[in-house]
């Protein structure tokens, strides 16, 4: 139910849903602080996020086998981004930068891409366009080398059209793309 208000934007619905699955099932607690954590942060709620993610404490979770680790870096990563949000750029960009060098062995391109994503964001909204460009096209890279289309999408959409502002690129880049990895264009 929680899930389902949240969907339909109905944000103080989603937040009684997901204390009330909380009070009511003990096994469910993690996954209804993560729910409300996340519902915090899509609304911008970012000292509420990143009060939820201490309460959390998702590196004790995940030593208590009940996070996976790519979770955790996951909700971190969020965090982060309220960080920033809330103007605290050093911090923001230096857990990024963590959690990017903790998982650079690991082979999940999808969660290194978008850690490369966020931290993009932080240094284009700090300033540093070239920065910013390298991590988008890291990312475009981690995707396109994994076949994750829809990801290589949204980085590109990210770098191209919201972060370094040409529109034109991203199109041509996806028509390309996608004509590479077998998928044709349609039309509506």
């Amino acid at each position: 139910r929680a899930e389902v208000a949240r969907l339909r934007h109905e944000t103080d619905q989603a937040c009684a849903h997901y204390d009330r699955a909380a009070e009511l099932d003990p096994s469910v607690r993690v996954e209804a602080a993560i729910g409300r954590f996340l519902l915090s942060h899509a609304i911008g709620k970012d000292d509420e996020t990143c009060a939820a993610l201490q309460r959390l404490e998702p590196r004790a979770l995940e030593q208590r086998g009940e996070l996976e680790s790519r979770r955790r870096a996951y909700l971190e990563s969020v965090a982060a981004m309220s960080v920033y949000r809330l103007g605290r750029v050093d911090e923001a960009r230096t857990t990024q930068q963590g959690l990017i060098d903790e998982f650079a062995g690991a082979k999940d391109p999808a969660l290194l891409a978008l850690l490369r994503i966020n931290l993009a964001i932080i240094e284009r909204g700090s300033g540093s366009l070239e920065r910013a460009r390298s991590e988008l096209e890291r990312a475009c890279e981690l995707y396109d080398e994994a076949g994750l289309i829809a990801g290589l999408a949204i980085a590109q959409d990210t770098g191209q059209v919201r972060n370094l502002g040409d529109p034109a690129t991203v199109f041509f880049a996806l028509d390309f793309d996608g004509e590479r990895h077998g998928w044709q264009r349609r039309y509506c």
